[in-house]
C-alpha cells in the first residue's frame, strides 16, 4: 500500500479535548496528545469528550490530521 496515495489511515478519532491551539485542538487518545486541525478551535470545550471524522494529509514536510464533526 502506498500511503502517499491512500491517506485514509486514520478515519476517526475519539478522546477528550486537552487544549486548544491556534490551528486546532489537542485530543487525548489513550494517553497520546494528538493535534487535530479544525475550523474553529475555540468552539471546543476543554475536558469534553469528542469524536471527529478525520482526513490525514500526507505531505513532503510531514503529516497533517484534519478533523470534522460531520462526515463529508
Amino acid at each position: 500500500m502506498n500511503l502517499c496515495k491512500n491517506s485514509r489511515m486514520i478515519r476517526e478519532i475519539t478522546g477528550t479535548v486537552l487544549r486548544t491551539e491556534s490551528v486546532g485542538i489537542v485530543v487525548n487518545v489513550g494517553g497520546w496528545g494528538v493535534l487535530v486541525s479544525v475550523a474553529a478551535p475555540d468552539a471546543y470545550e476543554i475536558g469534553a469528550p469528542i469524536t471527529l471524522r478525520t482526513h490525514l494529509a500526507v505531505k513532503q514536510d510531514g503529516f497533517d490530521l484534519y478533523g470534522f464533526q460531520d462526515e463529508a
